[in-house]
This record gives C-alpha cells, structure tokens and sequence, in this order.
C-alpha cells in the first residue's frame, strides 16, 4: 500500500490556505500553481508518495499556467537488497547489459551496481595482444549485450623462462582469457528478465559448467595438456508471453570451454631468453533463441445440412 503525505507552501492569508478573491485588484490569492508528485518504489512495486503544492495570486488580466512534475525515486526494502540499471521492464530491451549477479547463502542474488562488472569477454590490447593489464580499463567495450553475438581472439605470448610446469602454463591462458571470473562459479547467475528482483532466485539462471578444472593426466614431455585456449558462453533465449508482444528473456546459460595440447620447449631455468610459445586465445558469446514459431489452427468449416431435417428442402424438390 502507498502512502502520501502532502506539504502546502503559501503566504498567509486571512484565510489560511483557502484560495479567495479580491475584487478591488481583481486578484485570486492561493491558486494552485504547480504540484510535485514525487513516488518511491523497490521491488515490490510503490511503497511511498510524497506531493508538494505550491500558491500563488493570479490576476484575471494574466494567462494562467499550472505545471505538474512526477519523479520516481528508487528506495531500499532492506539491507540486503541491492539496486542496480534495469535493461529491461520485464522484457529484455536489445543491445541491453545482461544483468549478472552472485547468489549468496542467504538465497539473496547480489548484482554490482556498476554494469561495467556484469558479463564480459576478453579484450584484446594493442596489435590484438593478450594483455591482462589492460583488461579492466578497456572491458566496457567487452561488456556483453542482450542478442548480439560477440567473438573477440588475442595472441598470448608466453616466456618459458616464467613457466615453471604445465600448471603454470595453464594458469597465465585463463588468466588472459577469462575476462570476468566471478562469471566462472557455481553461484555465477544471469537475470532471466530485465528487471529480474534480486530477493527472488527463481528469476536467475545459473550458468551450467561453470567450474573449470584442470586435468594434469594428459600432460607428456615437451606437452601441456587441458589448456584452455578458447571459452564460448552460449545464451539460450525464448520470447515469452502474447504473440504480439513477447517478453525476451533469457532461459538457460553455459560455457564451453575450448581445450588443446601445447607444444612447449622447455620450462623454468632449463629455458633462455628467447624461449617463448605463442598461443592464439578466443572469446565468444553466443545468444541462441529457442523461441517456437506459432501454428495457426484453423477449425473445420462447420456442416451444414447435419443436423437439418429430411423434408427441409421439400418445397423446392
């Protein structure tokens, strides 16, 4: 239930806050001149309104303008709820943010109130090398919108001399590749709608295979294997809702992770300066829509002489 309050600023009169008229200037004092609707909402929809009325004199000579303002002001229901730009109402609107958050142990989906920290992918840096110093000043631009596939490859050049196992190695190829870490966790999730509430879990899509793990069992002499060389999100969308108006929303996510054996000459202090392997890394995001194509149905054409008596025709036969 919304609950107002109202707040009248005038000169006093004689008669308080009443409006009156004053023949002799031909005046009318305490005419409404502007009102300000000011409304407070959260996710439950409006929990609060506030008006604010001003006066003033008008005379009959003048034109006489009254404005009215709305504003809406976004309140916290608790502490534990966090607020954060809408890409949507409910719908998803395209070329939107995907809107991320981390469920916590409270059943509360936490979403950073910046979307810069949403879904991203690795950017590369200049000559489209793997620079992971500069992923966090340039990932706006490797900010993941909604319906728009994004595929962005850099060069990773590694030097042996820093690489002490195939471990180590492991380790530098998904620190270059995997932009957004937080993206690869059991409690990783996406907003199904636009305007998902973050104090409701089943409005959130967890990220399936989010968990990467190593596996050391395929490593040979002078080879890493299991090195993550490419790492694909695919988002799995569906329009909801009437035909002429579907919702987009978002019902299912993964990622693919792209593996492969790596030829490495030496490792640690075995190696010279010059010793180096350059590997060739790829992001990609990909939204499929699952959405059904609608089936007309068309009833039968109803029968017409079932149901019609024999001799209904007998005066013309």
């Amino acid at each position: 239930t919304a609950t107002a309050t109202a707040t009248i600023t005038s000169t006093p009169t004689p008669f308080m806050c009443a409006p009156w008229f004053d023949l002799a200037s031909n005046t009318c004092f305490n005419a409404v001149s502007q009102v300000e609707w000011t409304f407070g909402f959260d996710e439950n929809g409006i929990v609060a309104a506030h008006a604010s009325v001003s006066l003033a004199p008008i005379t009959a000579s003048l034109p006489f303008v009254r404005t009215t303002t709305v504003a809406f002001e976004a309140t916290r229901s608790s502490s534990s709820v966090t607020t954060y730009p809408r890409s949507g109402n409910p719908s998803y609107i395209v070329q939107k943010p995907v809107v991320f958050g981390v469920l916590e142990d409270t059943l509360v989906v936490n979403v950073p109130s910046n979307p810069s920290d949403w879904v991203r992918v690795s950017v590369p840096g200049p000559g489209g090398i793997c620079d992971g110093t500069s992923q966090g000043a340039g990932m706006e631009k490797g900010l993941v919108v909604f319906g728009v596939n994004i595929t962005t490859g850099c060069t990773l050049t590694v030097l042996m001399q820093d690489v002490d196992d195939c471990d180590a190695l492991r380790f530098k190829t998904r620190e270059a590749l995997l932009a957004h870490r937080a993206q690869h966790t059991p409690a990783a999730r996406l907003a199904r709608y636009g305007n998902s509430s973050t104090e409701i879990p089943d409005e959130w899509v967890a990220i399936l295979d989010a968990t990467l793990e190593d596996d050391a069992s395929s490593d040979i002499p002078n080879s890493c294997g299991d090195v993550v060389v490419g790492v694909e999100l695919q988002i799995v969308t569906a329009g909801l809702g009437a035909l002429s108006r579907p919702v987009n929303s978002i019902v299912g996510a993964r990622n693919i992770y792209l593996r492969d054996i790596v030829s490495v000459p030496c490792f640690g202090a075995d190696c010279t300066p010059d010793d180096s392997i350059s590997l060739s890394l790829q992001s990609r995001v990909t939204f499929i829509d699952v959405s059904a194509a609608p089936v007309p149905v068309r009833r039968p054409n109803p029968d017409l002489i079932q149901g019609i008596p024999a001799d209904f025709f007998h005066p013309f036969t």
